[in-house]
């Protein structure tokens, strides 16, 4: 049977031992051809030296004796208190002996060791295979974010923009409610929110009341992805505090604008003070999408949800 560890050191591996060590530059030309071969010719999201050899976090690479077979990230962002994780491929001549499982165990050991807060991926929809990794490691699904990334998976997508399901991963590998915090949203929104999360967190919602709060709400908007070689575009996206009774004004303009409630993300901590607050992302598809369900595939915990955003 395979074993992995991190192995920063060259030297000779026998042809079926699997290890993981660190990025470096040499590997990118290997690593982009996975890649391709994964997602298509026309890819966008290559590696580059920067995405390798980050300078917060860990990029680690996969090898069987001296081939390299799949990476995988977990990057420390700006914000302290938060990681991203992704980036994992791993070559189809490869898959079904535990590498992409290996990769998320590891990570999350990594990630014990410093002082993260929470974690938050995105995970691709054409199949269910990621989606079912990061719950295997913690993860718990909050939404999707349809149709954000153009040019992927060409030949199972066409020409629609691939969805992603919006991951979390708290310290302690659970949530654990929102504490003090009130959450101001639209009431034909608690319905549906009330499927993604644990618990009857969102009937304070129906009674608008005073709580703790963290500032006034605000909409941060995401340029949306142009897929180059065909000039078509994904989604643009817009997240919004919603722990102010501000934030029913505020959707409320992004809804007269046709933006859409996709996902929840509570519990994000704030990149200075440390304090938790909770967000909606809504979602405006590019003009003349049209969202072809059936190529997207969910998990349970998340598949509810979707049923209620088309309804």
């Amino acid at each position: 049977m395979m074993q992995a560890e991190i192995d920063p050191e060259d030297r000779s591996k026998t042809s079926d031992e699997l290890y993981l060590r660190p990025g470096r530059s040499e590997d990118i030309s290997a690593l982009e051809q996975i890649y391709r071969e994964i997602y298509g010719e026309m890819y966008p999201y290559l590696p580059t030296l920067e995405t390798v050899c980050p300078s917060k976090g860990h990029f680690l690479v996969a090898l069987i004796g001296k081939e390299i077979v799949g990476c995988a990230a977990a990057y420390e962002q700006t914000n302290p208190f938060l990681v991203e994780w992704g980036r994992l491929v791993v070559s189809e001549r490869f898959r079904g002996r535990g590498i992409a499982k290996k990769f998320g165990h590891v990570r999350r050991r990594l990630l014990a060791q410093g002082s993260m807060n929470m974690a938050h991926s995105e995970c691709v929809c054409y199949g269910k295979a990621s989606q079912r990794l990061l719950s295997g490691v913690g993860f718990t699904h909050w939404g999707i974010e349809p149709l954000k990334h153009p040019g992927l998976k060409p030949d199972v997508l066409g020409t629609q923009p691939e969805t992603v399901a919006m991951s979390l991963l708290w310290d302690d590998g659970k949530f654990g409610g929102l504490g003090t915090r009130s959450v101001f949203v639209p009431e034909d929104w608690v319905d549906g929110l009330q499927l993604l999360a644990p618990t009857d967190i969102f009937e304070q919602a129906r009674q608008v009341r005073a709580g703790f709060c963290v500032s006034s709400s605000q909409a941060q908007y995401y340029h949306p992805r142009t897929d180059t070689s065909t000039g078509i575009e994904g989604s643009t996206l817009v997240d919004v505090d919603v722990n102010h009774v501000s934030a029913l004004s505020v959707i409320a303009q992004l809804r007269a604008e046709d933006f859409r409630l996709c996902a929840f993300m509570p519990g994000v901590v704030d990149r200075e003070g440390g304090i938790a607050s909770d967000r909606v992302r809504l979602y405006r598809s590019s003009p003349g999408t049209y969202i072809d369900w059936s190529l997207i595939q969910l998990e349970p915990q998340v598949h509810s949800f979707c049923e209620w955003m088309r309804a």
